[in-house]
């Protein structure tokens, strides 16, 4: 078949605006006539729309010569069977486009995912396609959190949601509905933030218009007030030192009695190692830095932020002396790569079974300090979260600079500025983190 001849389809057809048409993809021809003659070809769908063109391929290769066969092909033989086959899988294809079409969510974006089975061309199946993909990464507590709000989302408006019913009358209706259920305004919030984040997805992918996209500052669509700032959540150096004043040999006597003192240094142990949250502390481990330094220094990952961050950032906590005493009583032997605290995980490596271990853990820190805060005259819900605060805050308030705190946190660079922050040496860490039991020096 010559370079400029149009090429027959095998067969077409039409739906509303939509075109299609069977074919070979022969856009990658050789110029070269005698190349070209046994050059083999994709077999595809040809799908037109607005102006715009999307091949499908369906899986053959053929020559030209084999198409002309194709095309020629009456009742028998191995090309008929061919044809016949491509000829199903067209079809298919159309049938898809036809179902789109008729429920108002056709686009070639949306017919594209659909095909390559990315999702049934929903919004719903892209929510979970999403859960899907964050189950694969291990992320298992942000899919968990995400699958609390499609349940709750499937619950008002079904499983399969089409992109062309997304809107802010959408949101506002999902609102509304959690509203009038009974959930908090914080929880509502945090569900509305989750459908954000999808509707996000469905316009960065093209499969819903700007038109229909919910958040914003328009006046119809939906408003999201920031998380509150936990400004009050945190307990200062007095109180810090009052609670490890609790941590004696009487209070340490009995299996509950151990357990709750146990709480109270692994609740310091974060506290004065950075604010590290108890994920970190359950995966912390004796890596060769803390064997380089003589056991000077501990380091990790932030787990919150080792997908997101464009560079691994390693985080080093300096093991003052308070910190080493707690280690001593209730860390592992340092041995190369193990845990330093392993009664948190106890050797589980299961992503979910990990996240559950952590958030057991976690519960029983706060309910055994609430003992702790009893006897000591501290009337605060203190939790491991607490912990991450007071360091922030403590040592805010002893005017250690900010672009320290910044790193020892592992918190994201927020400016071009704190991007060229070199490192701080062991001995600044050792300085400023020495000032969260000290009741009045400054840095």
């Amino acid at each position: 078949m010559a370079r400029n001849q149009k090429v027959p389809p095998i067969i077409t057809a039409s739906d509303r605006n939509v075109f299609f048409s069977l074919t070979y993809d022969c856009r990658r021809r050789s110029k070269n006539e005698a190349e070209a003659r046994i050059q083999k070809f994709p077999l595809a769908v040809l799908v037109c729309a607005s102006g715009r063109n999307f091949w499908f391929r369906t899986g053959a290769f053929v020559t030209e010569s084999d198409y002309e066969k194709i095309l020629k092909a009456s009742n028998k033989g191995v090309f008929y069977e061919v044809r016949q086959s491509e000829i199903g899988k067209f079809n298919n294809i159309v049938a898809v486009a036809k179902s789109l079409l008729d429920n108002d969510a056709f686009t070639l974006e949306v017919l594209k995912s659909t095909l390559k089975g990315k999702n049934d061309g929903s919004f719903s199946a892209l929510f979970m396609q999403n859960i899907r993909r964050l189950q694969s990464e291990n992320r298992v507590g942000t899919a968990e959190n995400y699958f609390c709000v499609y349940k709750k989302f499937s619950q008002y408006f079904g499983e399969s949601v089409p992109f062309s019913k997304i809107s802010p009358q959408l949101a506002i209706d999902f609102k509304d509905r959690m509203d009038k259920d009974g959930l908090s305004t914080t929880t509502i919030n945090i569900y509305l933030r989750t459908l954000r984040i999808h509707c996000n997805i469905a316009l960065d992918e093209g499969m819903i218009k700007h038109s229909q996209y919910p958040f914003g500052k328009k006046q119809s669509n939906v408003k999201i007030p920031p998380a509150a700032k936990r400004k009050d959540s945190f307990l200062s150096v007095p109180e810090v030192l009052k609670l490890m004043e609790y941590d004696t040999e009487e209070h340490r006597k009995g299996q509950y009695g151990a357990l709750v003192c146990e709480a109270l240094n692994l609740w310091l142990f974060s506290y004065l190692g950075n604010g590290l949250n108890l994920a970190d502390m359950a995966d912390l481990k004796y890596s060769n830095h803390f064997f380089k330094t003589h056991g000077k220094e501990l380091e990790f990952v932030r787990k919150k932020t080792q997908r997101t961050s464009a560079e691994i950032v390693l985080i080093y906590i300096p093991v003052i002396e308070p910190l080493r005493k707690i280690i001593e009583r209730y860390g592992a032997q340092p041995q190369k790569n193990m845990n330093v605290f392993p009664q948190i995980l106890g050797g589980e490596t299961d992503p979910l079974r990990v996240k559950q271990l952590v958030a057991q853990f976690n519960s029983n820190i706060q309910d055994r300090l609430k003992k702790v805060c009893k006897e000591q005259g501290i009337y605060a819900p203190v939790s491991m979260t607490w912990a991450r605060h007071s360091f922030n805050t403590n040592l805010a308030h002893k005017k250690v600079p900010e672009s320290y705190i910044s790193q020892a946190m592992g918190h994201s660079t927020e400016s071009i500025t704190a991007g060229y922050t070199g490192m701080y040496s062991t001995e600044d860490r050792f300085r400023y983190n020495s000032l969260l039991l000290e009741h009045d020096k400054e840095a």
